[in-house]
C-alpha cells in the first residue's frame, strides 16, 4: 500500500513538472 502510494505521488509530481516545464520551454 505504502509503496503504491509513493509511486503514485512520484508519478504525479513528474506529470506536474512536465506540465509546468513544457510550456515554459516553449515560451522562452
Amino acid at each position: 500500500m505504502m509503496m503504491s502510494m509513493s509511486s503514485l505521488q512520484i508519478a504525479n509530481m513528474m506529470f506536474l513538472e512536465l506540465l509546468i516545464e513544457f510550456p515554459i520551454q516553449h515560451f522562452i
